[in-house]
């Protein structure tokens, strides 16, 4: 390689470099502006890190950057918004049975699954069997079936919903 080459490879490398950095730095910019009490605790580590006269290691140096300790704080929040989008969503028929249960608390199982049948061909109902109902699903092209069992499972589920935001 010629030297040209090696000055241009080099001045990509800092380039990416200082994009690198100025994308981090701009995360950190919006983190500090939302989560200012996660920034105190990080501030509150270094500031105990530095009392505690605890910086004769590298590592511990490094650690207690205030850049590391929200980087840290990053990460905790980012595992805490993946936890919460992962639990698992209520389908149209199990909120089509959470209405129903609203009006009707005492609702019996026999009583909701007439009240489903006579909704056939009402979203989410697409139809009504003696062995269970098909529903629309999340997407227009999803569709699912419940079972007697999986209705009495709903309806059970929607009672002790109901029941525990009234208790609330």
């Amino acid at each position: 390689m010629s030297k040209s080459k090696n000055a241009k490879a080099i001045n990509k490398l800092n380039e990416r470099n200082n994009e690198f950095w100025d994308k981090l730095n701009q995360k950190i910019d919006r983190f500090i502006e939302k989560h200012p009490e996660e920034v105190a605790h990080a501030a509150e580590i270094v500031t105990h890190t530095i009392e505690g006269d605890r910086l004769h290691h590298a590592k511990m140096l490094e650690e207690s950057s205030l850049s590391s300790q929200i980087e840290k704080a990053i990460k905790r929040e980012s595992t805490r918004n993946q936890a919460r989008a992962q639990k698992s969503r209520p389908d149209h028929l199990a909120i089509r049975i959470q209405e129903i249960v609203l009006k009707n608390p005492s609702i019996s199982l026999k009583d909701l699954f007439s009240q489903l049948q006579s909704e056939r061909g009402i979203s989410p109902i697409i139809e009504a069997t003696s062995e269970g109902i098909s529903f629309k699903g999340k997407t227009d092209k999803e569709s699912g079936f419940a079972t007697l069992d999986n209705i009495r499972t709903r309806l059970s589920r929607a009672k002790k919903q109901l029941k525990a935001k009234t208790e609330n």
